[in-house]
């Protein structure tokens, strides 16, 4: 008989109650759950014998032969049944009459209780801890006067009729108050965790979001610039310049793109104060103009004059340079705008990232402190119902 099933068998008996063995579906479910390591031929052979009611037919039987009988007929049916080996079969019946048997033993010393006489017929002395006979007057032992033991119903009645009350409100205050500091920082630490990623959560779609957006921009600027300075050394070459005038009438779209996505991304961001959105939307605005002044003034003056231009004439060379001047100064202008927008939005971003942090390590300290404390009270908590409880026998 495999001992590990055996033994399984009795801890779903402990666990679920005698009447389990009646209830061949939980029975069977619960078995094969918990004998999922066991050699699997073994774990049908049993799980078989539940199911086709031998528990029932074992215990109808009224003497060991009738049951060692009935074991033998169950084992050949089990065997044709489900073609498992008919050794493993009457192995798994075996093990089946023994849990069944062994729960009613069990059950049956459970059941005994001793009586009061027993109880006061065994004495101890209290000096050298020799057992005597119940009216014994000295110790066989050491020679010393025996004492009587006081009877059991007379220590169970020094508990007061209304003692159970008591005890039963000071438990479930105990409890209570351990339940409430729990719940308080159960509450406290999902509040301030769902700040923390709402803050993380804003952090990422608005002023993550705009400084990326600053980072692509600044590329879209300097490819706008690199065009106007193409442009003067290919002068009279006009299908270069229709290239590179078209390019630069893309980038101009892209870069309105861009700041289309900032506008917006300023609008939704509902932790920036209206003071300092409307600061960074007008500087949005401002280099808005700037980028569209920079392409209609110099970008088309540049592809103008490097259309008409000559190769080595110094008046066509003194209009080039005359663009880009002009070119170079709205680009400090332009730089300058968009330096304030990205600061602007690396500082909210740091700012934010900053809070974060603050708040995460708030709420670790705090829930330390609180775990801590609630520690502590359950403990005190602990100590002062187990002293409550018992003072009426001390009593």
């Amino acid at each position: 008989m495999n001992t590990n099933l055996l033994n399984i068998v009795k801890r779903i008996i402990a666990e679920q109650g005698e009447g389990i063995l009646a209830d061949t579906q939980r029975l069977r479910a619960f078995f094969m759950d918990y004998s999922k390591d066991e050699p699997r031929q073994e774990r049908l052979a049993f799980g078989r014998c539940i199911e086709l009611g031998s528990y029932q037919e074992l215990k109808n039987a009224h003497t060991t032969d009738e049951r060692q009988h009935k074991k033998v007929v169950l084992a050949d049916q089990l065997h044709t049944r489900t073609n498992i080996d008919r050794e493993l079969c009457a192995n798994a019946l075996d093990l089946l009459e023994t849990v069944m048997f062994d729960a009613a033993a069990a059950e049956k010393t459970a059941s005994f209780q001793p009586t009061q006489a027993t109880l006061r017929a065994t004495i101890f002395c209290v000096i050298c801890g020799e057992q005597l006979p119940g009216r014994a007057r000295f110790c066989l032992g050491c020679g010393s006067s025996v004492i009587p033991s006081q009877p059991v119903s007379s220590t169970l009645s020094a508990v007061p009729k209304n003692s159970n009350a008591k005890i039963k409100g000071k438990l479930f205050m105990g409890f209570f108050l351990v339940l409430a500091i729990t719940v308080f920082i159960a509450v406290f630490g999902i509040v301030n965790i769902n700040t923390i990623n709402t803050n993380f959560v804003l952090m990422q779609d608005f002023p993550s979001t705009r400084y990326d957006t600053l980072n692509y921009m600044a590329a879209d600027i300097m490819d706008l610039r690199r065009i106007v300075t193409a442009m003067a050394f290919h002068l009279g070459d006009e299908p270069t310049l229709n290239l590179l005038r078209t390019e630069a009438v893309q980038l101009r779209r892209v870069l309105d793109g861009h700041l289309d996505t900032y506008d917006a991304n300023q609008h939704g961001d509902i932790m920036i104060s209206t003071e300092r959105r409307a600061e960074l939307l007008a500087e949005s605005r401002n280099l808005r103009e700037l980028l569209h002044r920079y392409t209609d003034e110099v970008l088309e003056g540049m592809f103008a004059a490097a259309r008409d231009g000559i190769p080595g004439d110094p008046e066509s060379r003194a209009r080039i340079d005359i663009y880009l001047d002009t070119g170079a100064y709205l680009y400090d202008y332009i730089s300058d705008t968009f330096n304030t927008l990205r600061s602007g939005a690396q500082a909210t971003m740091m700012n934010r990232y900053l809070e974060i942090q603050a708040t995460t390590a708030n709420t670790m300290v705090i829930m330390v402190i609180l775990t801590i404390v609630g520690v502590i009270l359950g403990l005190l908590i602990a100590m002062l119902i187990s002293g409550m409880v018992t003072k009426p026998r001390q009593a």
